[in-house]
């Protein structure tokens, strides 16, 4: 179970970085735009981007060498505790998005039974390649206000022309191929 103590910004880019990818448009609907595209990149990579602060509390049901967080990167820890005792300024290292348990010198187990533990995850600031898919984004849906995005013209050289109906995928390749270092790796 996770608990959000602090909630992490949830635009990935300004209006003014918008409006200047975009090219014009009025502030309420560049923000409007802004957070549904922050919103779907978000969903893609399956958690959040900017920096938050986090209780997450995991059931050991045996001793574990490893405990994985689901928010990350990880930035600080602020408290740990297992079965109600407290022991964050005991034996435990951050590896990555995992604490490892150590004792003396060595990696140790986590013990079984309630884990909680208090951290700050998420990049201070967007990375560029995130903040690139959503401003495509941003452009996107943009673009596609006020018009069927489902629906296709084309018109001739010799006057006739088509409409059509196309299925279009609700994040363009362009947009994942961004995102897609960023999604993280569920098993189980």
């Amino acid at each position: 179970m996770i608990e959000v103590l602090v909630a992490p910004q949830s635009d990935l880019v300004t209006v003014d970085e918008a409006r200047a990818d975009v090219g014009a448009g009025d502030d309420a609907t560049l923000a409007a735009v802004i957070k549904r595209a922050s919103a779907a990149a978000e969903t893609f990579i399956g958690r959040p981007v900017l920096a938050g602060t986090y209780r997450e509390t995991v059931w050991l049901p045996r001793p574990v060498a490893d405990v994985w967080l689901s928010r990350w990167p990880v930035g600080a820890v602020s408290g740990i505790t297992l079965d109600g005792q407290d022991v964050t300024g005991t034996g435990w290292r951050l590896n990555g998005g995992a604490l490892v348990r150590w004792s003396d010198g060595r990696p140790g187990l986590w013990g079984a039974g309630d884990l909680a533990v208090t951290y700050t995850a998420g990049h201070a600031t967007c990375p560029e390649d995130i903040k690139a898919a959503v401003l495509t984004l941003v452009r996107d849906m943009y673009f596609a206000i006020g018009r069927d995005a489902a629906i296709k013209s084309d018109t001739y050289c010799d006057g006739t022309s088509v409409t059509m109906a196309v299925n279009l995928p609700s994040i363009s390749r362009a947009v994942t191929d961004l995102l897609m270092p960023y999604r993280g790796v569920v098993v189980g």
